[in-house]
């Protein structure tokens, strides 16, 4: 079984544009379970895990607007 979460020190693309949106719309679902798993147990953000989620969430954002504009 794998982890719902994923940690700073797991692997992850460096570039979120060669995923399909599923697979980008799964790694935000893991690095958000680990954006609350850290709030909850350390009361702040690793920041590698900061930076994943912003990333991820430009990523989606990027994808939203594409898709608004018919590209």
């Amino acid at each position: 079984m794998t982890d719902s979460k994923l940690g700073p020190d797991e692997d992850f693309p460096e570039d979120l544009t060669k995923l399909d949106t599923d697979d980008v719309e799964n790694l935000n679902s893991k690095v958000e379970r680990q954006v609350d798993h850290e709030y909850v147990k350390e009361g702040d953000l690793h920041p590698e895990t900061a930076f994943r989620d912003h990333e991820l969430d430009s990523e989606l954002d990027a994808r939203d607007k594409a898709e608004d504009s018919g590209s």
